[in-house]
Formats: C-alpha cells, structure tokens, sequence
C-alpha cells in the first residue's frame, strides 16, 4: 500500500487494519500472502523532505510502528539527490525493517552521474552491514513509476493511500513450457496461463478494494522466481532446450516478458521476467558453473523486468567501477525508457570466485561474480 505524507501512528495503525483486510480476504480465496508492505512518497515531492533529525525520528517511529501493526516491510520511499541519497544510506545502514532506493535515471533527463556515483557509495556504505544486508533493502533505479509492489525500488506519489500486488509465480512458467513441442505453443500456454491467473487476481482485488475502501492500483504482472528449486527460472529454460546463459537466452526473455507484457489487467511496476541470481537455486547454479556474468545479465536487462537483481560481488569494489555499471544500467534504461534497477551485495572479506555464506530465509548462496 502506498501512503502519502509523513508517517503517523494512526495512519500506520489504519494501513496495517486495511492490509490485514485484504490479507485475510485473499486467503479465503485460496492464495498464500507472503508479505505485506507499505511505501511512502517519493522524497522529491517534499512530504518527507524534513530536516535530518526530525526525517530520522520518523522512520523509526515508522519501524516499531510497522512491527507492532504486523507490516513485514517499509520502503521508506526513492531519492534523487546525492546528499538525499548519503542520508538515505546512513538511515538504512541500521538493522530494521525499513527499505529505500535512490533515483539514477529520470523520465527526461537520462542517466544523472552524480546520484549515480552517490548510489554506488550508498552500496559500499551498506556493505558493512551484518552479512552486507543492508544492500538486500537498498537499490538504485531508473525510470521506476510509483506503486511498484516490488521493493527496495517502490515509492507512492503522493495521491491517496493505494493498493498493488506482486506474485512470486515462477511456477506458472515452468508448468507452462513443460510438454510444449514448440516455441508457439510453450507460448500460448504461458500467456493462457497469465490470463486466467491474473484476471482472477484482479478480479479478486478489485472486490477486496471495495470492501476495504482502497483503490486498487494495479497489479506487476513480472515473473518472479521463488527460492523452491522446482519453481526455478532455469527448469522452464531447459524445457525449451536452452541452458540458461547459452545463445537463445536473451530471445527467450524478450519472449516471456512480451507475454507478462500483454495481460489484460491494470498493470504497475517492473512487468517482465525477472532475474534475482540469489533468489533463484537454479539461476545461482548457473552462475557458480560460469554460464554467464554481470555483463550478460545487463544485456538481457534490455529485454527482461527488474535489471541486475541480487548480484554478490567482491567486498573490495571500487566506487568508481560501480559508478560505471550503473550508469550502463541507467543508460539502457533511459535508451529504451523502462523500469529497471540495480540491488547489488558487495561482501566483505571476500573475492571473485568465492561462495557466499548468507543465512537468510530469503537468499540463496552463489560465487562471487565480477564487475
């Protein structure tokens, strides 16, 4: 749910009813509620745009407000300027249960170097961070639109309080190309299988919005992977006779994400297949087997949802040369005018090739991967 304005506890209080609402609701459907998240403005738009101190006591007023209120998750909203973004990453450098991202990438201006190399400090910073988690409720984006249900890259604009929901259904592509003898036909079946999932998602969140008095912005319509090994990206790749990273890779994500494209339902967010190398077992099984790198991930950026998702790299990175992926990141984004965005884990300690050792309930473990 997006909320404008500065947090306040009846406001907090009214949004965590409203979410349970909508949660209970979609369980007597039958659907499993992973999360429930609320956003607010967009930093820009000056609702939240308060001096240091006072921004600081209520983002902590918003954080044992959201536990108290059983919100799993808080983005704190999107920054775009660098001193904006430094006092973003300061704020999230503390353990809790806040998120944020800064805005790399604008609808008009293109790529801005400055909040650019700002975002990649903020990265560095946040590395320092237990286990470098910061970094999983940080990133930098580029051209997002508000009400993405997706985060860290999530903000609301500052109209009234809002509903969107995101799926984690990396199932529905791999039921979808098993058996299919073709590439029409492992299409069609995906996009038969979009509609009628997402039509009932809709139509369920269109009834739920009445019931509860909030409007129902939309729905990302992405394929988002699960951490469950037989709902990976890659089975339903392999279905298709491709090794996930080998040629027919890219093709095969603009394929997928031209059918999450075409879902006839109001349609939020990034909207396309999405890539989280440590959400996915299979898709970090293919990087530690080097079937493809950060650079192969940017190129199918140009066709699939998120970007560069959930990238360990090696804790001694310079600044410098994440600047420069970034703005390659920034610059497709502006070329091709999509949402993408970057959510990249510098670890401490360890370099290239090296396995990571997260205990996360969220994260899978994968090599270090170079930039």
């Amino acid at each position: 749910m997006g909320l404008p304005g500065s947090p306040r506890e009846d406001q907090i209080s009214w949004a965590g009813e409203k979410l349970k609402s909508a949660r209970d609701a979609f369980t007597q459907l039958g659907y499993e509620v992973q999360s429930r998240r609320i956003a607010l403005d967009h930093w820009d738009l000056g609702t939240t745009r308060l001096p240091a101190r006072e921004r600081e006591s209520n983002f902590n007023l918003l954080d044992r407000l959201s536990s108290t209120n059983q919100i799993d998750f808080c983005s704190i909203g999107m920054a775009s300027s660098p001193s904006d973004i430094d006092h973003l990453a300061e704020i999230l450098s503390n353990p809790s249960h806040l998120s944020g991202s800064a805005q790399i990438g604008a609808l008009r201006g293109g790529p801005d170097r400055n909040s650019i190399a700002a975002a990649a400090r903020a990265m560095i910073r946040l590395s320092a961070t237990p286990d470098g988690f910061g970094n999983f409720r940080f990133a930098a984006g580029s051209f997002i639109g508000p009400g993405t249900p997706f985060f860290p890259c999530s903000f609301h604009d500052g109209s009234p309080p809002c509903f969107a929901i995101g799926l984690e259904n990396g199932g529905l592509l791999v039921d979808a190309f098993a058996g299919a003898t073709t590439q029409e036909a492992a299409m069609n079946q995906l996009e038969n299988s979009l509609n009628d999932c997402y039509r009932e998602v809709a139509d369920a969140a269109n009834k739920i919005s009445k019931e509860i008095e909030v409007p129902f912005r939309g729905l990302d319509t992405s394929i988002a992977p699960s951490l469950q090994p037989e709902e990976s990206i890659t089975l339903a790749f392999e279905a298709r006779g491709i090794a996930f990273g080998a040629p027919g890779t890219l093709a095969l994500c603009g394929a997928i994400t031209s059918a999450v494209k075409s879902v006839p339902v109001p349609q939020v967010g990034y909207c396309g297949i999405m890539l989280p190398v440590l959400e996915d077992v299979g898709l970090a099984k293919a990087s530690d087997d080097h079937r493809f790198g950060v650079i192969d991930l940017l190129a199918y950026s140009a066709v699939c949802g998120v970007g560069l998702d959930m990238i360990a790299i090696a804790g001694d990175v310079e600044a410098r040369a994440l600047t420069d992926l970034l703005m390659d990141l920034a610059t497709i984004s502006s070329k091709l005018g999509k949402p993408l965005s970057a959510r990249i884990l510098p670890v401490h300690g360890m370099r290239a090739g090296e396995m990571t050792t997260f205990d996360s309930p969220y994260i899978c473990n994968s090599r270090i991967m170079t930039i």
